[in-house]
């Protein structure tokens, strides 16, 4: 369904793979936040699912303006202009929370990368990264792993049992 040339851009929900097409969990600590995140906020329930980390209030796709709105929201979080974390951000409620400067793009990395590190199974972390074939999340998060032998050892040990 594209939407918004007016807006600058096309929004769609076509997805580019059916392996695009997946639930992802959200982790519980994450859950908590946004609860907590959820019953701060004033107004009533309408007003509240229109804040939220899924699209409008219809399930629909945010225009390009909506999306940016949302999005500046995160982005003005970051230490990326020089403020200090723990801050508070003049204008808004919010305080610095980030030590970087977030993108779409970063954030996904970020998760993947936290999964992959973390231990998860390799063919997990592709269903959740909505890659069709496992080669794909090798070929852009192995660089990410360790592959020197002081980081290697500890793999080394707990498989073999250190001696």
């Amino acid at each position: 369904m594209p939407l918004a040339e007016e807006h600058g851009g096309e929004i769609s929900d076509v997805l580019k793979t059916d392996a695009a097409a997946r639930v992802i969990p959200i982790p519980a600590p994450l859950l908590t936040y946004l609860k907590a995140l959820k019953a701060a906020l004033p107004g009533d329930e309408l007003q509240q699912r229109r804040r939220c980390v899924y699209g409008d209030s219809d399930g629909k796709p945010l225009s390009l303006t909506a999306f940016r709105r949302r999005w500046e929201a995160i982005r003005c979080r970051s230490t990326a202009s020089g403020r200090e974390l723990g801050e508070k951000v003049r204008n808004h409620r919010y305080r610095i929370t980030l030590d970087f400067y977030p993108t779409p793009h970063i954030l996904r990395h970020t998760y993947i990368t936290r999964l992959i590190l973390g231990g998860m199974d390799l063919k997990r972390v592709q269903y959740l990264a909505g890659h069709a074939d496992p080669k794909v999340t090798l070929q852009i998060y192995t660089d990410l792993m360790g592959h020197a032998p002081e980081d290697l050892i500890s793999d080394l040990d707990r498989i073999f049992g250190a001696q």
